[in-house]
């Protein structure tokens, strides 16, 4: 018996597809019935009697539901072809077509399009609305209704709540919608009007299951990517107040504060944050995107090690101290060969004046004191040198698999190869020991770098900047087959590119 109920259901189906969301005559029903309305609504008396807007509400929320019966978000895509069919046909039937797009697909109706993801409905556009915007129209309409009401029954009743209700759960859900889409402003203008259909009346049942907080949290976030950032920060600030994504909310606020010039301000709010929510990644890695880049090295570590001790197995962030670590090198590194410069200046201007005793004296006096500095700073080069060597080589101990790690270690290996370098020029012929031991040291470093450029292209084979610094490094080690190998693959992938990008265009 059951078997014979399924091939009779199969049987209706094949027959009522070419029906599917025939509501053409329903349509048109209400398409006058909006029209009549809309001639209400600008007459000056009746436009003041509210069940004329109350009226108005109901049939915009039936123009919005009309194309969209039966479904909601979460519904199973396989039945969208059954729906209905208890009443005698499919409303929807078979899709006309299947659209994929990315990790979604698109199932294309007559008047709607339903978006799907692994195999659920997560939206819709509706592709022919039977009245333009009929959401705000409705939102419109019935807060009209509640305040043109003279002795506010209309808000208590309950068809009045439960036609709210379903505005209120409609307009959320489309703001998700348009923000998802790109249209973050209007998307925020959809949200607060479904916030503020929270103020009236409710039933007892229309329980939302939603943290404090949360409502807000998402209009702070659609604020904050429209770019109206004084409702951003209102909206976040009451997000942070009930807990919720503490950690994003005040990334976002100190990202807008950064925006309107108030660094220092976003500094303290980020500090704030930690201080209440020590577990907080998001805030930790903040603080240390802003300590960073603004050379405070000591406030960035100590947040850096405190996102370690959060975070053990995040191999970035070892990375992260490894590059503060080569900024620091690279300031030093800068601030050595200007000491250099100045005693090199120095000297030589105690040469012009060499039968000047006085002056002579007091300007190698002073080249002393600056090649004391030259030594100190030195020393505190090579320290944190070996700080970035040691941390590079443990974001790659985490992650072996990541070739940026691998660059990065090369890039300073090179970098220190070519600064010694750059000192074995400066060496006077008269001093070929000293010369020959910097040019091995500086061909120590190439050899270094070497390896790791070599692993970061093995991981990566198609990257030109890696296999550029290969060729530079195989041709400054006199390796010229190697070199000439490498130039190859640099223009064969390049051509490679080219042809990627014409097959797109």
């Amino acid at each position: 018996m059951k078997k014979i109920a399924s091939l009779f259901l199969l049987f209706t189906l094949t027959f009522t597809y070419v029906l599917a969301q025939n509501n053409d005559a329903f349509v048109a029903s209400l398409k006058k019935q909006i029209a009549k309305n809309d001639q209400l609504i600008k007459d000056p008396k009746k436009s003041q009697d509210y069940r004329v807007w109350a009226k108005r509400g109901k049939l915009m929320l039936e123009a919005y539901e009309t194309n969209i019966k039966y479904v909601g978000p979460g519904v199973d895509a396989k039945i969208l072809p059954l729906l209905g069919i208890e009443e005698g046909q499919a409303y929807y039937g078979k899709p006309k077509e299947i659209q994929k797009k990315g990790d979604k697909e698109y199932w294309v109706y007559d008047k709607v399009t339903f978006i799907v993801k692994d195999g659920v409905v997560q939206g819709w556009i509706i592709t022919k609305p039977v009245a333009e915007e009929p959401l705000l129209k409705a939102y419109e309409a019935f807060t009209k209704a509640v305040k043109l009401d003279p002795k506010g029954k209309f808000a208590q009743k309950n068809s009045t709540k439960r036609q709210i209700a379903k505005l209120r759960d409609y307009l959320r859900n489309a703001a998700i919608d348009l923000y998802i889409n790109g249209n973050s402003k209007k998307a925020l203008d959809y949200l607060e009007k479904a916030m503020d259909l929270y103020k009236y009346p409710r039933m007892k049942d229309d329980t939302t299951n939603m943290e404090k907080g949360s409502l807000e949290y998402y209009a702070g976030v659609f604020a904050y990517n429209a770019g109206v950032y004084d409702k951003a920060e209102k909206y976040l600030k009451i997000a942070i107040d009930n807990n919720y994504e503490v950690g994003n909310s005040y990334v976002m606020l100190a990202d807008i504060l950064e925006k309107k010039g108030k660094d220092e301000e976003a500094a303290k709010l980020l500090e704030d944050g930690a201080q209440k929510h020590p577990t907080e990644s998001k805030i930790i890695f903040a603080l240390i995107d802003y300590y960073k880049p603004h050379g405070e090295y000591e406030k960035a570590f100590k947040y850096i090690d405190k996102a370690i001790e959060l975070n053990p197995d995040m191999a970035i962030l070892y990375l992260v101290k490894a590059d503060a670590y080569n900024q620091i090198f690279d300031d030093l590194s800068k601030q050595y060969y200007n000491l250099l410069e100045k005693s090199d200046s120095l000297k030589k201007a105690a040469f012009r004046v060499r039968y000047q005793k006085k002056e002579h004296d007091r300007l190698l006096a002073e080249k002393e004191n600056i090649d004391k500095k030259v030594d100190s700073v030195e020393s505190l080069m090579n320290k944190y040198f070996d700080l970035a060597v040691e941390w590079f080589n443990k974001g790659i101990e985490k992650d072996p698999k990541n070739p940026d790690a691998y660059y990065s270690l090369g890039a300073l290996y090179y970098n220190r190869g070519m600064e010694v370098f750059k000192r074995a020029q400066k060496v006077p012929t008269a001093e070929a020991e000293l010369y020959q031991k910097l040019i091995n040291e500086y061909k120590g470093y190439l050899k270094q770098a070497l390896k790791q450029f070599e692993k970061a292209h093995e991981l990566n084979p198609s990257d030109v900047q890696t296999m550029q610094n290969l060729s530079i490094i195989y041709y400054k080690l006199g390796m010229y087959d190697k070199h000439k190998e490498m130039k190859q693959k640099i223009v064969e992938q390049r051509q490679k590119e080219q042809q990627q990008d014409q097959q797109k265009q």
